[in-house]
């Protein structure tokens, strides 16, 4: 059921390691050695697998990364024993997910990491919203794997065949297109695009902060890789892509809330990457995993930065005067805003322009209109938070009190991935090179005919 291997290093290996914390996790420090594992496994990965470059194993590369980048946002005061084994098996899920080749294999795997997310978006017991939240994400995800099992049942009821190779390859009828309308729109309902985001803003307001990280990362990449697997429906994929954009742009202005903020945002940059895997050409396929990239990075150093900053409320008005208490803290999170708002020199700039002028080559020309000027909209609400960072008054006691009582001290674990990502961020446009030569490498693995 799950191919491109006739081993399976990493998913048997982070099998292993997911029996091995759920057996000595009740007496060993869970997060230590649930990180340690991960990084072992990635190590394995790297070693086993002779073909990195091609996209199956480049997607489970970036899975495991960013796992290992949830791993180390946490500290002793956020996590608990059990919070490392389900984000273990949420990246589980998803490195089976992106191997999958069947559709049946492609559901369990969904149900999977799911489920998972389920339990830690409901983690804080004491909180009313995040139970509310935890209740939204279930009935919508009930409802998307609905969606994805009917469409299955269309598919198979009319060309008789489950394989996705031989579903590409098969003549498609009104019942397997409808089909694939329905597991395209419960696919998007994983990755939070528009019109099926609505679940989004609640469900980051209500889960923990570092469950919030997670859960605008992990999941998408394996959604995203199924989608540009099977080859859905690119007239419907590149609708949802412009109504994200313009859905991250507009709802994202009147937001008083960190992590509402921060949800709206991840619905516009899935807007981007839709749009390029819609054209469906190399280079803007190239432009998606690019933009997909990018997007790791700055959610890496954005939420870290917010782990540290710990506002009490999440509202906006709590950062004011982080540049003078934490001037390092505010230039970071500052650098990470303008990035994701596409300001050059910083690698935002370089991939959100690389995938409109992959939209204006293949005649997308009102596509890429819509994207830049959205983009410019967005581009407010960064700004207005690096304006409070560095010119908002602190007038107000209850701030003062916020920001005073909020750890200084940003751990290890949450240094090194500020560190790394901040460098990222600022320096791969220098030197670009490297970074298009990687992602037209892996995106000629999708286009063998181009041989």
């Amino acid at each position: 059921m799950w191919v491109h291997s006739p081993r399976y290093p990493m998913e048997l290996t982070l099998g292993l390691i997911v029996l091995i914390v759920l057996t000595y996790g009740l007496e060993a420090p869970t997060l230590r050695l649930a990180t340690f594992c991960l990084g072992v496994t990635l190590l394995m990965g790297l070693l086993t697998e002779p073909h990195l470059l091609c996209w199956t194993q480049a997607i489970k590369m970036l899975v495991m990364l960013s796992g290992l980048a949830v791993l180390c946002m946490l500290d002793h005061l956020t996590s608990h024993r059990s919070s490392s084994l389900l984000i273990l098996l949420v990246i589980l899920g998803n490195l089976l997910l992106i191997g999958s080749a069947n559709l049946i294999s492609i559901y369990l795997a969904l149900e999977m990491q799911t489920l998972c997310m389920f339990i830690l978006v409901a983690y804080s017991k004491d909180s009313l919203l995040s139970a509310e939240a935890g209740l939204k994400y279930f009935v919508l995800g009930a409802l998307s794997s609905g969606l994805f099992l009917f469409g299955c049942a269309l598919i198979y009821g009319s060309t008789g065949e489950l394989e996705l190779q031989f579903i590409r390859m098969s003549i498609m009828s009104y019942g397997a297109l409808v089909g694939k309308c329905l597991i395209t729109i419960s696919l998007l309902f994983k990755v939070s695009a528009a019109p099926f985001h609505m679940w989004a803003p609640d469900v980051y307001e209500g889960a923990p902060t570092w469950v919030a990280a997670l859960l605008s990362i992990v999941p998408k990449l394996g959604a995203l890789a199924i989608i540009i697997q099977i080859g859905l429906n690119e007239i419907g994929l590149l609708v949802a892509g412009l109504i994200s954009l313009i859905v991250g742009a507009i709802g994202a202005l009147n937001q008083t809330r960190i992590k509402r903020l921060l949800a709206y945002s991840g619905i516009g940059h899935m807007g981007f990457v839709l749009l390029g895997i819609a054209i469906g050409s190399i280079e803007s396929i190239q432009a998606s995993l690019m933009y997909i990239g990018a997007y790791i990075l700055t959610q890496v150093l954005l939420w870290s930065i917010v782990l540290v900053i710990s506002p009490r409320r999440d509202m906006l008005i709590e950062l004011s005067g982080v540049s003078r208490l934490n001037p390092i803290l505010a230039l970071a999170l500052a650098a990470g805003l303008l990035s994701t708002a596409g300001i050059p020199p910083l690698i935002g700039f370089l991939t959100k322009w690389y995938i409109i002028l992959a939209a204006v080559g293949q005649g997308y020309y009102l596509s890429a209109l819509i994207a830049l000027v959205c983009s410019v909209i967005a581009g407010v609400y960064y700004l207005r938070l690096v304006k409070i960072m560095f010119y908002q008054p602190l007038s107000t006691p209850l701030v003062i009190a916020n920001i005073l009582n909020s750890p200084r001290e940003a751990g290890l674990g949450k240094a090194i991935l500020i560190g790394v990502s901040l460098y990222l961020v600022l320096t791969i446009i220098v030197c670009p090179s490297l970074f298009f030569q990687l992602t037209h490498l892996i995106i000629l693995d999708l286009f063998p005919c181009v041989f």
